[in-house]
């Protein structure tokens, strides 16, 4: 997992151990993070009334949209941690060997058990001994684009594109011979602080100027939870540079970025500017100090 630079998320059902493995390119994800996304889809009463704990999880996987779902939330692989025992105290005289997670979800091999018998996850052996492995071949990209919007009911057929990650709030990409409006698919939680400039990008001017990003009326939340923005190439260009092609398409450069972000960056500017004049206090105080005592004895 680790060896790979590609984009994805892992899947820890019904949740994460407490070795699991995640990175920044790699997030994890657990069943029980798609609850709500469930409860949004059948409603609360019906998913609240299904017993045990360990069917409602599974419920997630084996609906007509669960693979799409799986797929545009650029989940890779699905992963049934191992079954770590640990002592559980009773009471002050007793205690018990119980096993970590799988004591409040049920059997371990009922997961593995339901997992083998869903057709678009494919069993792996990659020689981790205690976990179970299924790959989930479809999964989509971190960003791409359609020409409609994005849903889990259906597949829509998508188109990679360009981009580089500068940092986890800031993401360059770009888009080239668009001749007529698009969805731009970005797989992160839906955030209404998730901005799309066109052109050149400065942070500063994130807080000095408004109308800087583009409307967020384009800015939407798919059904998988996620971030999507409906940009049109007669629109945008408009108001902003784009690079326009012999057969009448443009090339837009544009950067996704996090808005708190600038905040964040404004403070570490403040905080390091009165450090630094603390610390010129103290020196100028010291020398002031030495000074006075080298007067004196003179």
């Amino acid at each position: 997992l680790s060896g790979d630079s590609t984009y994805f998320r892992v899947l820890w059902l019904p949740m994460k151990g407490r070795f699991s493995f995640y990175s920044a390119d790699h997030p994890f994800i657990s069943a029980t993070d798609l609850v709500q996304i469930f409860k949004n889809r059948v409603g609360s009463v019906l998913f609240d009334g299904i017993t045990p704990a360990q069917s409602k999880l599974l419920l997630l996987l084996k609906k007509d949209y669960s693979k799409q779902l799986l797929n545009n939330m650029a989940v890779k692989y699905v992963i049934v941690p191992s079954a770590e025992k640990r002592v559980k105290r009773i009471n002050i005289n007793n205690t018990d060997d119980v096993v970590e997670i799988f004591e409040h979800f049920g059997s371990r091999q009922f997961f593995v058990n339901e997992l083998s018998n869903i057709n678009y996850l494919k069993k792996i052996y990659i020689g981790a001994n205690g976990l179970d492995i299924y790959e989930n071949e479809g999964y989509r990209p971190h960003i791409y684009q359609t020409n409609e919007p994005e849903t889990i009911d259906k597949v829509i057929p998508y188109q990679e594109v360009s981009f580089n990650v500068v940092n986890p709030t800031e993401y360059k990409v770009g888009l080239m011979e668009i001749s007529s409006p698009i969805y731009l698919n970005f797989s992160e939680a839906y955030r209404q602080n998730w901005k799309v400039r066109v052109g050149e990008f400065d942070w500063f001017k994130v807080l000095t100027e408004t109308n800087y990003f583009v409307s967020d009326k384009n800015h939407s939340r798919t059904d998988s939870m996620l971030n999507s923005f409906y940009l049109d190439p007669a629109s945008i260009c408009k108001t902003y540079a784009c690079n326009k092609n012999s057969d009448g398409s443009v090339d837009i450069k544009l950067t996704l970025y996090f808005r708190p972000q600038s905040y964040f960056y404004l403070g570490l500017i403040v905080s390091g500017a009165t450090l630094f004049l603390c610390i010129g206090y103290l020196i100028i105080s010291m020398v002031r100090k030495y000074g006075r005592r080298a007067n004196q004895q003179n």
